[in-house]
């Protein structure tokens, strides 16, 4: 072997060792998986005080056909575990008629869109009924009420992914007495349902207290308690880690006292300012800038037109330009929407109907931004056959987001991920809602929408897709390609040179002399 074929070999034999190694592991564009830094969620810092917030009601363009019908003393509340508002029940009187109309009809709301999901399968019509979310357990529990008869209800339900489910235990002395318009909402602390008082079997001015874990009620005797009450509100102050309570009718009075509940036990808050004396006021939670919030309220107080906010033991009062008129019946139809960041009012004027008020409350700070959530769907617009892909996008928080999707199409179901892929396998515009959670107290929720339509062709094949007529050569194929033809034409020139090469010339023996 010659120099120069033994020089052109060295170079050959190791490209041909680089091709063949790409052929046995193709590495396509389509395929190439890039491990991406670790995500960073700056730790939200606690919103300022009352004092430095600033407060906005607007009501909302939402049309009475596409709302629930008018009531008074419904129950709602947001679902953390499906990710949209809750309506039950409420009753409605006919100031034409003269008649009292008990619902128990269920509606969802998200993203300025009701939803009437009511079936057949559901607690008897009620009002003044007990609804909580309980995000331990993933579900929204719902307690008693009264109904047309004037009966009173003990009942236990809880509703989960769409359904109602009847949990009520078998032993009468296994719930707390039959009765309404206690208050009832979860408690952080403990991870249970924490429920007070009401008019129930044993008093006009109930102070029991009762808690609800895992399916089962647990009364709870307290050191100290407040006085007998009904129609309070209550809620869990998560910046706290206590439950605040305000108000009601109590066994003299209506009461303007304040109490928190915290390690098993009742105190109350002395001193400074607090809301007038009511019953039946709207009481939420704003989870972005971490106050508690009340509204409204009967009898009608000269302060029911303010916006109170109370954060770390205050209550802080607000006398807006514009409010929502003669909000005499929050009666629980108020909610904090963690999805479009505002507090959501539906209550009916004054309690006379016959349509109903729809009003948002922004809350806003000069802090930093809390946890945000944006989805999207991509694509939007697909034929039945097709698919597409939910993308979330969360910010700020603390540690590892948590994600749930809501209303999803037929075929599509829920991940604990930032992008969902499926086919849906119905027609129709749909709202998609997903709940994003990190691991201290952050919230956040977001919408998009999808609309599937009947395909009339057959769609083309994707781009990422194979077909019978094979996949699209990719950037690294092409480079394989070219290799292979070039050690290939290189071992042609070498056999072609050797070939080629005349035969060595050897010495010819001189004739005999």
């Amino acid at each position: 072997m010659f120099p120069s074929e033994r020089r052109a070999i060295s170079v050959l034999v190791p490209i041909l060792v680089v091709v063949l190694v790409a052929l046995a592991n193709p590495v396509s564009g389509r395929n190439l998986e890039r491990s991406a830094p670790a995500a960073t969620h700056p730790t939200a810092s606690a919103s300022g005080s009352p004092a430095s917030l600033s407060l906005s009601w607007s009501e909302l363009s939402i049309p009475a056909a596409a709302s629930p019908p008018p009531r008074i003393d419904g129950s709602m509340v947001w679902d953390s575990t499906d990710g949209y508002g809750l309506l039950f029940g409420g009753e409605y009187l006919n100031e034409t008629t003269y008649h009292t109309v008990y619902y128990n009809d269920t509606w969802t709301y998200l993203g300025g869109h009701w939803t009437n999901v009511t079936s057949a399968h559901a607690p008897s019509e009620r009002s003044g009924t007990s609804l909580t979310d309980d995000p331990a357990d993933h579900e929204v529990v719902l307690f008693g009420g009264v109904n047309s008869h004037g009966r009173d209800l003990n009942d236990t339900w809880v509703w989960s992914a769409g359904t109602w489910t009847n949990v009520t235990p078998t032993g009468a002395s296994e719930s707390p007495p039959a009765g309404f318009w206690a208050s009832m909402t979860y408690d952080a602390a403990t991870s249970s349902v924490l429920l007070f008082g009401g008019i129930n079997e044993s008093s006009q001015y109930g102070n029991d207290t009762w808690s609800f874990k895992a399916g089962k009620w647990t009364q709870l005797f307290p050191t100290s308690l407040p006085p007998g009450r009904h129609a309070q509100e209550m809620v869990y102050d998560a910046a706290s880690s206590e439950v605040v309570m305000f108000g009601g009718l109590g066994s003299t009075n209506y009461l303007n006292d304040t109490w928190t509940y915290r390690s098993g036990n009742w105190a109350p808050i002395l001193g400074g300012n607090h809301p007038g004396s009511r019953v039946g006021p709207g009481i939420v939670y704003d989870t972005d800038e971490s106050v508690v919030v009340l509204y409204g309220g009967q009898p009608a107080p000269d302060d029911y037109y303010s916006t109170w906010l109370f954060s770390g033991g205050v209550w802080a009062q607000y006398n807006l330009s514009a409010n929502p008129p003669n909000p005499t019946n929050p009666w629980g139809q108020m909610i904090y929407d963690p999805t479009d960041h505002y507090v959501f009012l539906f209550y009916e004027e004054g309690g006379s109907g016959p349509t109903m008020e729809t009003w948002a409350l922004t809350i806003s700070s000069s802090g930093p931004s809390p946890i945000q959530a944006s989805l999207a769907a991509d694509p939007d617009s697909i034929s039945l056959g097709q698919g597409t892909t939910f993308v979330t996008e969360a910010t700020g928080g603390t540690g590892t987001y948590r994600y749930a999707y809501s209303t999803l199409p037929p075929g599509c179901a829920s991940a604990n991920a930032s992008s969902l892929s499926c086919t849906p396998t119905r027609t129709g515009t749909f709202v998609i809602g997903v709940n994003v959670t990190d691991t201290g107290t952050g919230h956040a929720a977001s919408t998009t929408t999808v609309t599937v339509t009947q395909s009339t062709t057959t769609p083309p094949p994707s781009s990422n897709s194979s077909s019978s007529s094979g996949s699209p050569i990719s950037g690294w194929e092409w480079i394989v390609l070219v290799a292979v033809l070039l050690v290939a034409a290189l071992l042609g020139v070498v056999l072609y040179r050797r070939r080629r090469r005349p035969p060595a010339v050897t010495a010819v023996p001189s004739p005999p002399s």
